[in-house]
């Protein structure tokens, strides 16, 4: 039986991003950036019973729609929008009523994301690469250990 990367990607989500974050209670995701792989990557997230996606994030306005209509597709309730700009993010990790973000933004982002993510209490699973410099590598490690936030690599 052959297995593409998206089969391999939708399977390993619906394993590990329930186990990592708590199978046992309904985890409550934001997901920043909704572009090709954002979108697979929010698809696959919509398939897991005990996931409720509460905000979308993305600096394209078509592109954050576009997520919230396949969110209220997929499940009841509209997600909240970010998309007022490349910091609108920031606004969006204020929230209390998210457990986790999902990172799928363009590859100097994601530390910052993570980074800023941990920060605001939020736990994280992030595209690769997990950040952009070495600098922005020790700053993701402390940030984990500090905080003591869930931090996965996709």
């Amino acid at each position: 039986m052959s297995t593409n990367r998206r089969q391999f990607l939708r399977a390993s989500c619906a394993l590990l991003l329930p186990a990592a974050f708590g199978a046992e209670k309904e985890i409550r995701l934001g997901i920043i950036g909704v572009g090709a792989r954002g979108a697979v990557l929010l698809k696959s997230s919509l398939q897991l019973p005990n996931v409720r996606v509460t905000a979308v994030c993305d600096i394209q306005e078509d592109r954050a729609f576009l997520g919230k209509k396949m969110v209220s597709d997929a499940q009841r309730g509209e997600p909240e929008l970010y998309w007022k700009g490349p910091e609108d993010y920031r606004r969006m990790l204020e929230r209390t009523d998210l457990d986790a973000v999902l990172i799928a933004t363009p590859q100097d982002q994601h530390g910052i994301q993570a980074v800023a993510a941990m920060r605001a209490g939020k736990h994280v699973a992030s595209e690769t690469p997990a950040a952009y410099n070495m600098e922005q590598l020790w700053e993701l490690v402390e940030t984990k250990e500090k905080t003591g936030k869930r931090y996965m690599l996709l």
